[in-house]
């Protein structure tokens, strides 16, 4: 039931974020702020943390990936990858500045 919800969760997060960048008047007021599409990495690291969260698993699996790769740009990642350092580029915000 809580991997259920924490996937209820993450859909939902994915669906209103990609609303509030692709959709309506936000859309517009985005497309002219960017001139390129806003990446995965960015929109699922984000949903992924408002569902998942962030713990030391994860933590040690970023960092060990990093530590022994030397991969220069997000596109160059696996999804999964992708995806886990979008979230930990995420807690760093978290981090940083608070929720």
């Amino acid at each position: 039931l809580a991997s259920f919800k924490k996937k209820a969760v993450f859909s939902i997060s994915d669906m209103l974020i990609q609303e509030m960048l692709y959709g309506g008047n936000i859309a517009e007021m985005f497309q002219s702020a960017f001139s390129t599409p806003i990446p995965r990495w960015f929109t699922t690291g984000v949903a992924s943390y408002i569902a998942y969260g962030w713990d030391k698993e994860m933590d040690d699996a970023v960092r060990e990936y990093v530590y022994h790769n030397q991969v220069d740009k997000f596109a160059r990642l696996s999804p999964e990858m992708n995806e886990l350092i979008g979230r930990s580029i995420w807690n760093y915000v978290v981090q940083k500045h608070g929720p």
